[in-house]
């Protein structure tokens, strides 16, 4: 557990750093660009973002699977994944500007289509190096890459906007900083690659075949976890978009939490999985814990102080994000849960079975959006509330074909009454948050921490010991991992 402490603390030290620059964004950009401009930036990112999964083509997990149960193929895998995805990420770049000019987007389109798709051809090649990485449990330095990533995209991107830059110069700003995780990890993981490691054709097969079900997978993420923002567009027009994306960005943080979480805890679960399977269920119930334990308290934060949450930090603009938020506030422990019962769906090789929950997902997330996207848009004159509520109940699907595939041990009775006092504590916020709404947004939200705090030491959900050792385990250097170079 050492590692895992450590690697976590990487993580969300790295999380918690982004965080302050994507909060700094959140404030300024949404007031300087405007909703129409902001709903641009957030389509280009999605209609990339479906030519991106097949560059990934899910080769990261699957490398820092296989990596974590036989740590001395590090080099073989990360080479000919490398040599596989230049030309592969090459081609998909030239179909992506290709087929924006072929449908007749805008010549500004196109051109932001082009920015996202530099940041595409970095995170490719990255993604092998930290799936290599990730594997043998090295995170620190592919973490701290990544902060001076967001921090160096985020001084270039405040620059182009407070000198009144073009909006392809904003996204640029972004997409090159995408270059510095993959030089920084090419540097650190050069000792592990100095052995001569020849093209093996033969893996090049086996790389793709094993990478198929997370690419499916991924492909069905991006297809019910962003198929709405297409359609927003094409129902309710740019404003809609930059509604639901200013939400969505707000909520979706403390899922970063859960995502920390299943990377760090991956790599020990793939490999107790195989040489010690009478821990795996342990380690995944400690994982569950955790992350429903930060999950359940920011939903019903969120929920509760939406509406004072945006008039103070936006004023009278993105009043629409308000019952947005609300309602994506519920799915929040939700997803934290389906993250990590995926991972350990994967841990436990039952990829196969968790992508046809997915197809589910994804079948059913556009088919209904079809018809509460343009009847929200009727009744409401936002029809970013039927995408919300439908992410919601699409995430429900999830958790339950998650919970019906889980290994025998996973979410026993002692950790579904223990995620239940979790639920408890959460709710004992809403009525301290609402008598204190009077009073300014940093003491409601001091308040419900403290009251969620205290409830969650008298119902037992976490002791004053278990605070003080992970803190330990995450602030200490831990016991160095035995993989070296």
């Amino acid at each position: 557990m050492n590692v895992i402490k450590r690697n976590l603390g990487w993580l969300l030290l790295s999380q918690a750093a982004t965080w302050g620059c994507s909060i700094a964004l959140l404030l300024i950009a949404p007031r300087k660009l405007g909703d129409n401009a902001f709903g641009q930036l957030s389509f280009a990112l999605v209609y990339v973002s479906f030519f991106e999964l097949v560059a990934l083509f899910g080769s990261g997990t699957y490398l820092m699977k296989e990596i974590a149960r036989d740590t001395t193929s590090l080099a073989r895998y990360v080479v000919n994944t490398l040599i596989l995805k230049v030309p592969l990420t090459l081609a998909l770049i030239v179909i992506a500007i290709g087929l924006a000019i072929a449908l007749g987007y805008s010549s500004d389109m196109v051109l932001l289509i082009g920015a996202y798709c530099l940041g595409m051809f970095f995170n490719s090649l990255n993604n092998a190096l930290a799936g290599g990485l990730q594997g043998i449990e090295h995170m620190g330095r592919p973490a701290l890459w990544d902060v001076a990533r967001a921090y160096v995209g985020t001084a270039f991107g405040l620059i182009v906007l407070y000198n009144g830059g073009s909006l392809l110069a904003y996204a640029l700003a972004f997409n090159i900083a995408c270059a510095i995780p993959l030089i920084g990890n090419a540097f650190y993981i050069r000792p592990w690659l100095r052995t001569r490691t020849p093209i093996d054709v033969r893996l090049w097969g086996r790389i793709l075949a094993g990478g198929t079900p997370f690419f499916i997978w991924s492909a069905l993420l991006v297809v019910y976890g962003t198929i709405d923002i297409p359609l927003l567009e094409r129902f309710s027009g740019n404003d809609a978009v930059g509604w639901y994306a200013l939400a969505w960005r707000w909520v979706s943080m403390p899922a970063f939490f859960a995502a920390s979480v299943s990377v760090a805890f991956f790599p020990a679960l793939s490999a107790q999985r195989v040489h010690v399977p009478e821990s795996f269920a342990r380690t995944a119930n400690r994982a569950l814990h955790l992350v429903v334990f930060v999950a359940t308290p920011a939903a019903f934060g969120i929920a509760v102080i939406a509406d004072t949450f945006i008039s103070t930090l936006y004023g009278g603009q993105f009043q629409e994000a308000v019952p947005l938020m609300r309602i994506l506030a519920l799915h929040i422990p939700i997803v934290g849960m389906d993250i990590v019962l995926g991972s350990v769906l994967v841990t436990a090789d039952r990829q196969r079975q968790w992508v046809m929950v997915g197809v589910i997902a994804a079948i059913f997330n556009p088919l209904i959006n079809l018809a509460a996207i343009p009847l929200t848009d009727s009744w409401f004159g936002n029809g970013a509330i039927g995408a919300a509520i439908i992410t919601v109940m699409t995430e429900l699907i999830m958790m339950t074909g998650a919970i019906r595939l889980r290994p025998a041990g996973v979410l026993d009775a002692p950790t579904r009454n223990l995620l239940l006092r979790i639920v408890l504590a959460g709710a004992a916020m809403i009525p301290v948050v609402l008598v204190l709404r009077p009073t300014p947004l940093p003491v409601q939200i001091l308040a419900g921490a403290a009251t969620y705090g205290l409830v969650s030491l008298a119902l037992g959900t976490i002791s004053i010991r278990e605070i003080r050792t992970m803190g330990v385990g995450m602030i200490g250097r831990g016991r160095r991992s035995t993989v070296a170079p």
